[in-house]
């Protein structure tokens, strides 16, 4: 006996040999059909980065800030959309000193704070879902402050559509980048 094992598939009988080569086909498949997957879905991330870098640019540039390159660094991009939203952002009677710094802080220190409570056993998971759902709440608040610095009707409309299908938001940042700003929002010189 050379070693050659019987295996039945699908109503027929092959050898081990030729079973081992059928599984490993099916894997080589698979993994090419997860990468090219993944490939796609980095071109589309790709697409919709420089589509949204290109309109933030543009808008900070109007508004008179300076660093307008930061919306081509992701991470920085989130301090210069709240730098464009406003410096000092008032809310009801309180305002919101250095609120660009805030909004780094607590956009990035939500993730710190999340994984630790994960850790601990449904009480923790429960709160950082509702960290999750706060930090969403804020991100809506803050899209509605930022279509609102346009002049028009669509404020309530772009932020409705934008929080449900976010990949909308680096188009409408784009189709907003030489739009002119609302009466009150004067670019800064």
């Amino acid at each position: 006996m050379t070693g050659v094992h019987i295996v039945h598939i699908g109503g027929r009988f092959m050898n081990s040999h030729a079973s081992d080569v059928l599984v490993g086909l099916l894997y080589g498949v698979a993994g090419f059909v997860i990468a090219v997957i993944l490939f796609i879905a980095f071109l589309v991330w790709a697409a919709l980065f420089i589509i949204q870098a290109v309109g933030m640019y543009r808008i900070a540039q109007r508004k008179g800030i300076t660093h307008a390159w930061l919306a081509w660094i992701p991470g920085a991009r989130k301090y210069l959309y709240a730098e464009i939203i406003g410096t000092d952002l008032k809310v009801g009677q309180t305002t919101i000193p250095q609120f660009p710094w805030i909004y780094i802080a607590v956009t990035f220190g939500s993730f710190l704070i999340s994984a630790p409570l994960n850790a601990i056993p449904v009480v923790g998971t429960l709160l950082s879902m509702l960290l999750g759902l706060a930090l969403f709440a804020v991100e809506i608040y803050l899209m509605y402050r930022f279509f609102k610095l346009f002049e028009g009707e669509n404020t309530v409309v772009f932020t409705v559509i934008c929080a449900i299908l976010g990949f909308v938001f680096p188009f409408l940042v784009l189709y907003l980048r030489n739009k002119p700003f609302a009466a009150g929002e004067i670019p800064a010189a």
